[in-house]
């Protein structure tokens, strides 16, 4: 996806453009991806709690780079393959599930498809992507046993922690929201209208695995 507007403009390499003329006489710009093009995004994240006397309590951030590459055009579609690099979590159970996977998959790819204007079609290897995760079950079940005291290891009931995990980490559906989350945040502005010079904020509710 590159619907791009003149905010970008600065950012951009030369690329082949279609431009129309808007009511209010501002340009909208479509370009279009060839393959080999790769485009990767540092990303962070924060959030903290304050209390009534305005003093930090406690506060969590994560770090990672996410790189697009366009691996296929027709007329019609694009593929792009998505990669996960460096993360870096204060959270140690996402820093944990993190570096397990990276393990199990390396740097594991999405692989997904758009329509020659950008919209999503289609993740396209979401099967292996729920393989991988599948094969960081067990090691991460190791890793919370290691983690528990003596006296909690005792009746503790680890095939229900696996079956758990399985659940909430191996499942299509909770890969399919997490991607979508991913990729939505960054391709938001398809089809904005902004003016450049000008900073932009909103707030966004995310759906957390």
């Amino acid at each position: 996806m590159k619907r791009i507007i003149t905010i970008a403009a600065s950012m951009l390499m030369v690329f082949s453009a279609a431009a129309q003329m808007m009511p209010d006489s501002t340009v909208q710009i479509v370009s279009y991806w060839q393959v080999g093009d790769k485009y990767a995004y540092s990303c962070e994240r924060s959030s903290k709690e304050v209390d009534a006397q305005g003093d930090t309590t406690s506060r969590e951030y994560s770090m990672e780079t996410m790189e697009f590459e366009v691996i296929g055009m027709t007329d019609e579609a694009y593929q792009l393959k998505l990669t996960y690099k460096d993360a870096e979590y204060s959270n140690e159970m996402n820093q944990a599930i993190h570096d397990i996977m990276h393990k199990v998959a390396g740097d594991y790819s999405v692989l997904f498809s758009t329509n020659r204007m950008g919209a999503l079609m289609s993740i396209d290897n979401l099967p292996e992507l729920t393989v991988a995760y599948e094969k960081a079950i067990g090691p991460l079940t190791d890793l919370i046993m290691k983690s528990l005291a003596p006296e909690e290891i005792e009746g503790f009931d680890v095939e229900g922690l696996m079956q758990q995990l399985m659940t909430s980490l191996a499942n299509p559906h909770s890969i399919q929201t997490s991607v979508l989350d991913d990729i939505g945040r960054l391709f938001f502005f398809h089809g904005a209208r902004l003016q450049p010079g000008e900073t932009y904020t909103m707030e966004e509710p995310l759906n957390f695995i």
